[in-house]
């Protein structure tokens, strides 16, 4: 009886410690699905808000027949430092793209970039104003920055005034694209003006990073290049950009300065003589005047781009002051002659291979202007062959030049349909078959075609060489 008992008792314990477990077990599972389904209305409340905000856009945004990048979808893709809103994004384009043309989710995309530029990741809000950029550089869209030319020219602001160094320099390249966007609007001048006592003070301000202070530079001149009518202007933006680069002067005590230095002072050179392309030659004649001095200090610099920048400042001035008292203006820069031509064959093993290429490419060129007063002139083919960019002055290799840096890869498409740049470069209204995508790309057969006629051309040459090594063989 008593080891019935103790078996009985044994037994039930067990039982109570399997119930108990059991209920634990069965508390946990409800508590965890609980929180599934928490998690899951959680998820659908979000996307419910981003259908809403998508809905909302569609109602404001009309169809654009314009034709489209193919890459989309990589716009937006570095905006966010995480990978979630990538995800995210990619999703929602999926569930709208159906409904949206392309060119209305593109504007979406930016609109979003907008939105991600202002967020509290000092990397996120770089990576959003690279995104806007890079979306502008791959659209003209004058009435979609017209409409949030506020809301865009306040977050330069606030970039340059608050960010760091790497987030002062995407909001400069932004401040230019904005001002091509806006093209031959009047608006344009406004974001100018808003913008140039801030970018003025950040470019004069020392504690402000070197690198900073380079971009900046540059996008002022870009921007007072593009949107000022007034010439009042252009000389208070050329003397901000004098007091940053005479630090090169050497003044008889030669002064070493680092690489970002020198960056910062080849990129004000760089904006000063963009600006003078604009001057009228009575005005290029008196900077001439007082420069000329200046300029040899500037030749002697350490630094291969600030040379190159002085050689093209000169070769500018020069040849606007031509036009106003030619004798003067050459007798003005004949004492440059024995130092352009060292210039232009400097072989001088200390600098490097790359340093003395383009150093010797383009002071070679320089000379030639002014002592042999050969006409430059450069040709470009743009939008596949079917136009060309004539560079008749070095005026206009300037401007061209300064705005393929400004601009970066989105020169080529803004040729094509920008009013304002091709008004620039005198390349008229644009073409309607270019702004329809039409016939942009040779077809299989013209392609199949000029590559039968290199073939042919080349197995005619070859015979020949061959004809005549035979024949030099055949005599000996």
């Amino acid at each position: 009886m008593l080891a019935t008992r103790i078996n009985t008792d044994i037994v039930s314990q067990i039982i109570t410690k399997e119930f108990a477990m059991s209920q634990r077990k069965s508390q946990v599972e409800h508590v965890n699905q609980r929180s599934a389904k928490k998690d899951k209305i959680r998820r659908n409340s979000d996307r419910q808000k981003e259908l809403a905000k998508a809905a909302i856009c569609r109602a404001e945004m009309g169809s654009d027949d314009e034709s489209v990048f193919n890459d989309n979808a990589s716009l937006m893709s570095n905006v966010s430092d995480g990978s979630q809103y990538k995800d995210e994004f990619a999703h929602n384009e999926d569930a709208t793209g159906d409904d949206l043309t392309q060119d209305e989710v593109f504007e979406e995309k930016l609109r979003e970039a907008m939105d991600m530029a202002t967020q509290k990741s000092a990397n996120g809000r770089t990576n959003a104003l690279k995104a806007l950029c890079t979306g502008f550089f791959k659209r003209y869209l004058p009435d979609f920055v017209d409409d949030r030319r506020v809301t865009l020219t306040d977050i330069v602001d606030k970039a340059v005034k608050k960010g760091k160094a790497d987030e002062k320099v995407a909001a400069a390249n932004l401040a230019v694209m904005i001002c091509v966007e806006l093209g031959t609007s009047t608006v344009a001048e406004e974001v100018f003006k808003d913008l140039k006592p801030l970018f003025t003070t950040q470019i004069l301000d020392n504690s402000v990073s070197s690198k900073a202070r380079a971009a900046l530079a540059s996008a002022l001149g870009a921007i007072c290049f593009l949107s000022s009518s007034d010439l009042n202007e252009f000389p208070q933006v050329m003397d901000t950009m004098e007091t940053v680069f005479k630090a090169s002067y050497n003044n008889n005590e030669p002064t070493k300065h680092t690489e970002d230095i020198l960056s910062l002072h080849e990129a004000a050179l760089s904006s000063w003589t963009l600006l003078l392309t604009l001057l009228p030659p009575s005005k290029a004649f008196k900077l001439l005047e007082s420069h000329v001095t200046r300029f040899g200090d500037l030749l002697a610099s350490t630094d291969v781009d600030l040379r190159i920048a002085t050689g093209e400042a000169l070769v500018v001035l020069y040849e606007s002051a031509v036009e106003f008292n030619e004798d003067e203006a050459f007798s003005l820069v004949e004492g440059f002659l024995p130092e352009l031509k060292q210039l232009a064959t400097d072989s001088q093993k200390f600098r490097s291979k790359k340093d003395r290429k383009e150093q010797k490419s383009s002071f070679r060129d320089i000379l030639k202007y002014i002592e042999d007063n050969d006409e430059f002139y450069e040709k470009i083919s743009i939008n596949s062959g079917r136009e060309t960019v004539e560079l008749l002055t070095w005026a206009q290799k300037i401007q061209y030049t300064s705005l393929c840096k400004a601009m970066g890869a989105g020169m080529s498409y803004h040729l094509k349909e920008n009013e304002l740049i091709r008004e620039v470069f005198e390349l008229g209204e644009p073409l309607p078959y270019l702004l329809d995508g039409s016939n942009l790309k040779p077809s299989k057969q013209e392609r199949n075609s000029r590559h039968q006629q290199a073939s042919k051309w080349r197995t005619q040459t070859r015979g020949k060489n061959r004809d005549k090594r035979s024949q030099a063989t055949f005599s000996n």
